[in-house]
């Protein structure tokens, strides 16, 4: 005997044991928990007549092998498969609509999926623990994937993301270590921290620069790549600060973007630019060290072929309680600038100072904003806090000129030619 116990065409609770269960004609919904943790349930027949699913359904089924939802089914409520072990095939009408977080997690024997063209969003944890899951299908009407939608599936091997999904959550396909081949569509803008991170296998990996947010660690710092397909575009100072950060640069991955990265030289060095110049290493460096993000760190500064001994002294402020990186920047100092060159550098500067020894371009760009033209020095703004303050005549035998703006620091300038008159 069934023992089912109904209402208002709900199907509120089952508390039979049998194997296999054929619900009544009229039934609209199975409501929350009916089926739960009726371990020996091996399979069910839901009538024409059910439009709704509600939460944990069938939580903790684990004989229930296959399970068949008829075409007027529109909503499949949180968890309602999940822990179902043995549930290998589900098939879903066209006409699903919503199906709820953590619908199908842990159905470990779960091997293929589809997601109907009607659905949006693919929700929190979804299939999150579906171990065997090596093939999900998807259609153009999703738009989102959540947090952990894929986590876990260790046996997805390739992952095509379609048209029209604009977001790909945090942890979306966290530790999903079998997974071998990454498509992401160009309607991609946001993609979450960690969303593709334990992916160790990752080989092939396709994605353009349509990207407006990135989190942390988005991919492993290490993965075995044969093929790297990216768009780089716009002019944007972000736009290398993105692409770095998407593959890892808390972890780091930056020799391994400039290694794999698949493009002409000129972008590369381009990147290479980006990557190391002292605005976008100003900002990157205190986040690093205040991460305790030595290695990455240390990755960066191999990198970087010029670097001022006061920029070192900076970070290794910076670095106050981080005995690790500290040790690191004391030895990378040392190493740069060795006691002999630190203090042959502090004579030179104190013979430009005393005007003994000319001083450079680069001297002078730290003091002013400095651009060539028509061949001359043209300084259209000063840096510094002085007054007075000199503007030099020429610069390497290059005649210099000034425009002239109200300085916001208050510094009465005088060009050096005069003065020395």
């Amino acid at each position: 005997m069934l023992n089912l116990m109904t209402g208002q065409n709900v199907l509120k609770k089952y508390s039979g044991n049998a194997h296999a269960v054929t619900i009544p004609s009229g039934i609209v919904k199975i409501g929350d928990w009916a089926f739960s943790d009726c371990v020996g349930l091996t399979e069910v027949v839901i009538p024409a007549s059910v439009t709704e699913i509600g939460d944990y359904v069938f939580f903790g089924c684990q004989s229930l092998r296959a399970i068949l939802l008829p075409d007027g089914v529109e909503t499949i409520g949180y968890g309602a498969f999940c822990g179902c072990k043995a549930l290998q095939t589900v098939t879903l009408p066209a006409g699903v609509k919503c199906i709820g977080d953590r619908a199908f997690s842990d159905c470990e024997s779960l091997q293929t999926f589809t997601v109907p063209i009607g659905v949006k969003e693919i929700g929190f944890g979804v299939f999150s623990g579906c171990a065997s899951l090596r093939e999900v299908g998807f259609h153009g009407g999703l738009r989102e994937i959540g947090y952990g939608a894929f986590s876990g599936c260790g046996s997805l091997q390739t992952v095509v993301i379609p048209d029209g999904v604009t977001s790909i959550g945090e942890r979306a396909f966290f530790n999903c270590a079998g997974l071998q081949n990454l498509t992401v569509a160009d309607t991609v803008t946001d993609i979450g921290t960690e969303a593709f991170y334990g992916c160790d296998g990752l080989r092939s990996i396709a994605v353009s620069d349509t990207l407006e947010t990135v989190g942390r660690n988005v991919f492993p710092s290490v993965m075995p790549l044969r093929e790297l397909r990216l768009t780089i575009g716009g002019n944007e100072e972000d736009g290398c600060k993105r692409w770095v950060d998407f593959f890892g640069v808390w972890n780091l991955a930056l020799p391994f973007l400039l290694e794999k990265l698949q493009a002409n030289d000129g972008v590369k060095k381009k990147v290479q630019r980006r990557v190391t110049n002292q605005i976008f290493r100003e900002d990157l460096v205190p986040d690093l060290i205040k991460n305790g993000e030595s290695e990455a760190l240390q990755n960066l500064l191999s990198l970087i072929k010029r670097i001022t001994p006061e920029e070192i002294d900076r970070y290794i402020g910076i670095a106050e309680g981080q005995t690790e990186i500290r040790a690191m920047l004391l030895e990378y100092k040392n190493r740069l600038y060795p006691s002999e060159r630190l203090e042959k550098m502090e004579e030179i500067q104190m013979e430009k100072d005393f005007g003994i020894r000319e001083k450079t371009l680069a001297d002078y760009k730290k003091i002013f904003s400095i651009k060539k033209e028509n061949g001359v020095y043209v300084i259209t703004g000063y840096k510094g806090n002085e007054k007075p303050t000199v503007i030099p005549a020429s610069i390497r035998g290059i005649p210099v000129c000034f425009s002239v703006k109200d300085d916001p620091n208050g510094a009465e300038t005088e060009p050096e030619k005069k003065r020395s008159e």
